[in-house]
């Protein structure tokens, strides 16, 4: 039995609907990161960065959603989560490593400064230029997505992924329309039944 430890419209919503595609027996295990639950002892001990997702198997912990996701797909490979050609498969590991290294990175700039910089006199420049990243990113998310049903194509783990972030980018009171392409890709992914689950289990809108 696999162990899911997430928390409600964090990026480990992505690994969550991953889980529910493959439809593999899990245990949702649900962190409220606002009450601290994160820095909890009994949670340091699955994952010492204190930081979601977590997903626990019988042969060790697993974190960081890439790995995840692509452990996910490999799991159950019938499901057709991620290419088997080689090439398309590094393409949807280099978008996963862009969206958690690039993307995630300038909203967690945009939320929380004082984890770049003790400096208060920066954050406000930090987070004019966290909102630039974003819109650039989400440019480009939008124009790939101007012939495509799915970001590689075929759906992948690469497609909820993009979600968290759509949604991120509702939250931060981001004008979608200017996305339209982006806003139609994530109700494409809500709509999938496994999604539907996995939002519902969170007790989340994909709008923010």
């Amino acid at each position: 039995m696999l162990t899911f430890h997430y928390a409600p419209g964090a990026c480990s919503l992505a690994s969550h609907i991953a889980l529910e595609e493959i439809e593999v027996a899990f245990e949702p295990i649900r962190l409220d990161l606002m009450a601290g639950d994160q820095h909890r002892p009994e949670y340091r001990a699955v994952n010492p960065t204190g930081k979601v997702p977590a997903l626990v198997t019988d042969r060790g912990t697993l974190t960081e959603s890439p790995a995840i996701l692509a452990y996910l797909a490999d799991l159950s490979p019938g499901h057709g989560l991620l290419p088997a050609e080689s090439l398309e498969r590094a393409h949807c590991a280099s978008t996963m490593s862009w969206l958690a290294s690039s993307v995630h990175v300038a909203f967690a700039r945009y939320w929380r400064q004082a984890l770049f910089t003790p400096d208060e006199s920066a954050w406000h420049g930090l987070k004019e230029k966290a909102l630039a990243d974003i819109r650039e990113a989400f440019s480009r998310m939008d124009a790939r997505l101007d012939r495509l049903d799915w970001y590689h194509g075929t759906y992948s783990v690469v497609d909820p992924y993009i979600l968290v972030m759509r949604r991120w980018g509702s939250r931060i009171g981001l004008d979608m329309s200017v996305y339209p392409n982006l806003v139609a890709h994530g109700l494409r992914v809500a709509a999938r039944p496994a999604a539907a689950r996995a939002i519902a289990r969170e007790g989340i809108r994909i709008d923010g």
